[in-house]
């Protein structure tokens, strides 16, 4: 997104800012919303304390969210325009949370599949993924097992199984 953004003229540190947070942490995290402050209060001194254009993408999104309702005087003195690109709003789909708890490493050849659901499980955003009470699946969740000898149990919302 940033390449994208710099082929249609915007400049690092004048027009574009970017905020890095760490995505292990909860996205109301002080030290993030921190810098996301720093980075607003930059790029509204950097163009003559105009309100600026905020663009998040993903968990990204949550993070302003938490912002939002924490420092919500700053956001509206700071912010003209919010726009949000594939953000978990609603919070992720159960699948792939449930593929954090198994081990999914997101196709990290580093990282193992055991040490990718220790990371998971002491990781405050994960939870914070969690889907909404009032969330509106399009296929009901489930849980799979595949077992070594090959068997498969699934598990729906009804509590029945199937093979």
């Amino acid at each position: 997104m940033i390449q994208e953004l710099e082929s249609q003229g915007w400049i690092h540190g004048i027009s574009l800012f970017g905020v890095p947070w760490d995505w292990r942490q909860s996205m109301c995290w002080t030290p993030t919303l921190d810098r996301l402050e720093d980075a607003l209060r930059a790029a509204r001194e950097r163009n003559n304390g105009r309100k600026v254009a905020l663009v998040s993408h993903s968990m990204g999104a949550l993070v302003v969210k938490c912002f939002m309702a924490r420092r919500p005087e700053f956001f509206q003195e700071a912010v003209e325009t919010w726009i949000s690109i594939a953000a978990p709003h609603q919070g992720a789909s159960a699948k792939i949370f449930m593929e954090f708890l198994q081990g999914y490493n997101l196709g990290n050849i580093v990282i193992g599949a055991e040490a990718a659901k220790v990371l998971s499980l002491e990781a405050p955003a994960v939870y914070e993924l969690l889907p909404q009470e009032n969330f509106e699946w399009q296929e009901q969740p489930y849980i799979a097992l595949q077992w070594k000898n090959g068997t498969r149990q699934v598990y729906g919302e009804t509590g029945g199984t199937t093979g």
